[in-house]
């Protein structure tokens, strides 16, 4: 299980940094944030620009319809690997709530 967790995790930050790449209003706002933005909420620039990868994503994910998990994951995995990193993480919803056996 820790093999998937950390599977998930690489193709979640593969996908963040693909998408920071390839996507020009949040290369923009990464651009945007400033060291005094960033110690005025009492964060580092590098964490603001991470929760604004994650905002602009999620408005993305929405527009398309899609969950923001998914919708990163796609960028960050192909289609195989996102399938099994994706039921991975519905079998442990499903433990985590105690439905586990209807899986």
């Amino acid at each position: 299980m820790e093999e998937m967790n950390e599977r998930y995790k690489a193709a979640i930050s593969r996908g963040l940094a693909r998408f920071a790449a390839e996507n020009l209003q949040c290369r923009a706002a990464i651009a945007s944030v400033s060291q005094a933005a960033a110690e005025a909420v009492g964060s580092s620039v590098e964490e603001l620009q991470y929760l604004e990868i994650w905002r602009i994503a999620r408005l993305q994910a929405r527009a398309q319809g899609m969950d923001a998990d998914d919708f990163i994951l796609a960028l960050g995995a192909d289609a195989e690997e996102a399938s099994q990193l994706r039921a991975h993480g519905q079998k442990k919803i499903a433990h985590a709530i105690g439905m586990d056996e209807l899986l």
